[in-house]
């Protein structure tokens, strides 16, 4: 999908979150972003409007508070207009909502207001794209760059970790021959018109890192993205954490949208307790295999000359025997 139409949707997604959206410094901030957005989705080689949307997000992502109502607000409208929904009901329910914005003034920017007016006009309207936290950077022509979150697990550790800024406990290392689980830091929402390609980006995968878990989102899902990965390579992966690791790619399916069901892997923030079990123990990698043969190659002649040792004493004791007899 082209980047245009990328943030076009993820526009509307944002225009449909203002009508969930309650605490005061929390809507001025989402209004900020939606008005900053249009801008820049009209002109979208205007300098100025770039340099004011990366501040938006910038603000937009260190706010805790905010990204937690944005999370809510997204399910809370996943689940009142697309879930069990054909896509007529969806077109009910999106217009219902850009009809309770305009109907209670809940935006204040003319631009944004013929914008909005605009959207409920148009009967063929696309479904909206929601990211709770995304940064302008991460946005590479017709794919999105996920980062990093702060769940992880790996089997070289015994219990899931959480990443932060701090030192080392914002980096993760996965020696060679481990497996690890890996969380998006983004929240994402895949309208059932689309369906998201995932992949590990190009740079993690030449020092040996492989996606061993599906390669789609299905339409309809909401939550953070889990990736369980493999380290085939020689030496140890570091990842940082809101590092870009992974990518998504979204296409439109041809046939009518799926009727979207509620899943248990829908709404995703943590790593699945049974995903855990599944992977706890040793892994047998190069390097555990490289340090096995080295204590053998350090244990073997101390084991060899004690054998030799007993058969001489033997030998020596069998002959001296006979020798008396």
């Amino acid at each position: 999908m082209p980047q245009k139409q990328l943030m076009q949707r993820i526009l509307t997604g944002e225009i449909l979150l203002i009508s969930e959206i309650k605490e005061n410094e929390n809507k001025k901030l989402q209004q900020e972003l939606v008005k900053n957005l249009c801008h820049f989705v009209k002109n979208p080689t205007n300098s100025e409007f770039r340099l004011k949307l990366q501040d938006i997000l910038e603000k937009l992502s260190v706010s805790q508070g905010f990204l937690k109502e944005r999370r809510d607000a997204i399910k809370k409208i996943v689940k009142k207009v697309f879930l069990e929904k054909n896509k007529k009901d969806i077109m009910r329910g999106i217009n219902s909502i850009l009809k309770e914005i305009l109907g209670k003034n809940l935006i204040s920017n003319g631009e944004v207001i013929e914008y909005v007016r605009d959207l409920e006009k148009n009967k063929k309207l696309d479904f909206p794209i929601f990211i709770d936290d995304y940064a302008y950077d991460c946005f590479k022509g017709a794919n999105y760059d996920l980062r990093l979150g702060e769940n992880v697990f790996v089997t070289t550790e015994k219990t899931p970790r959480k990443l932060t800024y701090l030192g080392l406990n914002g980096t993760l290392s996965i020696e060679p021959g481990e497996f690890g689980i890996l969380m998006t830091h983004e929240y994402v929402f895949v309208p059932p018109d689309l369906i998201g390609f995932i992949s590990i980006r190009l740079t993690f995968k030449q020092k040996g890192l492989v996606n061993i878990s599906g390669f789609h989102v299905d339409p309809g899902f909401y939550g953070r993205l889990m990736f369980a990965v493999f380290n085939a390579g020689p030496n140890d992966v570091v990842l940082r954490y809101k590092e870009p690791v992974f990518m998504i790619m979204f296409d439109r399916l041809e046939e009518e949208p799926p009727v979207v069901k509620e899943s248990k892997w829908h709404d995703m923030t943590d790593i699945p307790v049974e995903t855990i079990f599944g992977l706890r123990g040793t892994s047998i990698s190069v390097r555990n295999l490289d340090e096995r043969v080295k204590r053998l190659e350090m244990v073997f002649p101390v084991i060899v000359t004690g054998i030799a040792s007993v058969v001489v004493g033997i030998i020596v004791w069998l002959f001296t025997k006979a020798w008396s007899g």
